[in-house]
């Protein structure tokens, strides 16, 4: 039994395709517990465009990578409309493989199937209190996902162009008549101005939706979870990261937070201050050009970011 919310978000996301899975899911789910010797499925709160659960697998061998691997206890199943969102986590998973990354030990993407390791204890970084340490530990792992790009070659067609998220907000002032109408016109202005700067600085491998709640503590370190799999600019990997966590950000003290985490994430990644400024402004835009059609909360709290990064001094 799927929670109503969940299939009620398959079906506005995905229209006829998520009716066909919702229909086909049973016997999907079937085939994963048969091909991974699956067993305690136990699904997780709060499900949102995938299936996820935790669940005991009794297959030793998989192959990944055209390697065999060992693999036997907890495991993580996650089931997904086949789309060019998920194709695109499954080539990234593949290509970190497990290096800052959770290891994928398995997939069928034509099925939406994905099989990883368990993180353990699997804590989310929004979990540490000290909001200079966590920028710390996002900055460290961040950097490590970008130096794989470096030392390894990306076949950027299997992944999502971070241009291609952008050009969606050319839509935004014919969608409006030629006005801007609930994002205030200096915002857009501004991200009109400085997107084409921003997007022409190398470009790399990136999370694509780099933020505390998919940074898991695994063992005495951290590994993110969640990939899109995203080819563009380092910058932008910062904008979802000081967009959260949400409950702080528009805080009393969200100016000073923010103005630490610029700093932190300037001197760990090389990057200006004002660079990560401006990809922070613009990430909120963007975000909230997404939430357009969504709900009004995450479109009022996107744009509120956006309003707070433009005005930080740096």
């Amino acid at each position: 039994m799927l929670p109503d919310a969940f299939v009620t978000t398959i079906r506005s996301v995905f229209g006829a395709d998520g009716e066909r899975w919702l229909a086909d899911f049973p016997s999907i789910l079937d085939e994963a517990v048969r091909r991974w010797g699956l067993s305690d499925i136990q699904p997780v709160e709060n499900l949102s465009y995938n299936f996820v659960a935790f669940a005991d697998s009794k297959v030793s061998r998989l192959w990944m990578q055209n390697q065999e691997i060992l693999h036997s206890g907890q495991v993580v199943l996650k089931i997904g409309v086949p789309h060019r969102e998920l194709f695109s986590e499954i080539a990234a998973l593949r290509y970190f493989d497990g290096d800052g990354v959770v290891r994928m030990l398995d997939s069928d993407p034509g099925k939406g199937l994905i099989l990883l390791e368990r993180i353990s204890p699997g804590l989310m970084l929004a979990t540490v209190m000290d909001d200079d340490r966590r920028t710390q530990i996002a900055a460290e792992v961040m950097t490590r996902l970008w130096e794989k790009s470096k030392t390894t070659k990306v076949v950027t067609t299997k992944f999502i162009q971070l241009s291609d998220w952008f050009d969606g907000l050319k839509g935004l002032r014919p969608h409006f008549g030629g006005g801007t109408g609930p994002f205030p016109v200096k915002l857009v202005e501004r991200v009109e101005a400085v997107l084409p700067g921003l997007m022409s600085a190398p470009e790399v491998l990136l999370h694509g939706d780099f933020h505390h709640f998919n940074i898991l503590s695994h063992g005495e370190g951290w590994l993110v979870i969640d990939p899109k799999g995203v080819i563009g600019p380092r910058g932008y990997e910062s904008g979802p990261l000081l967009l959260n966590p949400w409950d702080q950000v528009k805080g009393p003290d969200a100016r000073r937070m923010t103005q630490r985490r610029l700093a932190i994430l300037s001197e760990r990644t090389g990057l200006e201050r004002g660079v990560l400024r401006e990809w922070a402004v613009c990430h909120a835009v963007l975000s909230a050009w997404w939430s357009l059609d969504e709900n009004d909360k995450g479109l009022e709290y996107a744009l509120q970011c956006a309003e707070a990064f433009a005005g930080i001094e740096v």
